[in-house]
């Protein structure tokens, strides 16, 4: 099943084996892909409530999705497929 986060300029899809992010706008879009196997951890920030992805090669990436309640929700999403 697929699920889809989205905010203005940001759209995070949840596939069943990877995490599709897509920034921006036309003509400067930029597509990142993880791997599901690759991530090690997923939280929400206290303080500025965005959703951090943990990889296994010690990278971080941090997404402001929404408020506290839609980056909640993506990271249940995605800690349900782990």
């Amino acid at each position: 099943m697929i699920r889809t986060f989205k905010r203005p300029f940001l759209k995070l899809t949840l596939h069943d084996n990877r995490i599709e992010i897509v920034e921006g706008m036309f003509p400067f879009r930029k597509r990142r892909t993880i791997p599901l196997k690759n991530v090690a951890s997923v939280e929400v920030s206290k303080l500025t409530k965005m959703l951090v992805i943990a990889t296994n090669d010690g990278k971080t990436q941090r997404f402001a999705i929404g408020g506290f309640g839609k980056a909640q929700a993506a990271r249940e999403a995605i800690a349900e497929k782990l």
